[in-house]
């Protein structure tokens, strides 16, 4: 991801996924990776990686995972990604009520709420 070959980490995490659909480091890679390539203003590809992506947290969060936030920041970031300013800052919310500590999901609810009071 450091190089920014978004496309090949897409594929061989896809691929590695399908053959170990419990590992959780191989998803987190993948989102990672979709979120990276940047979707905003989301086009129709972009729209789909999306979908695929907040489908793919929501089935990792269905699973009681003992540390759920990275899932939950994720989502959230799928939102966004997807228009739905408010379920993703409950996303987000819901991160940090998972791990209080975890600061990406901090300091994006703070962009956020910085950003609807200018508005």
């Amino acid at each position: 991801l450091r190089k920014k070959r978004f496309d090949f980490v897409k594929a061989a995490a896809s691929g590695y996924l399908d053959r170990h659909p419990d590992d959780e480091k191989t998803a987190l890679t993948l989102l990672a990776a979709i979120h990276g390539q940047g979707v905003e203003p989301p086009r129709a590809k972009d729209t789909d990686a999306l979908e695929t992506a907040l489908a793919l947290c929501d089935s990792f969060l269905s699973r009681g995972l003992a540390a759920p936030a990275p899932f939950r920041y994720a989502k959230g970031l799928c939102l966004l990604g997807l228009g739905g300013l408010s379920a993703a800052i409950d996303a987000f919310a819901e991160c940090l009520e998972a791990d209080p500590e975890y600061r990406p999901a901090r300091a994006m609810l703070l962009r956020l709420k910085r950003t609807l009071t200018s508005a």
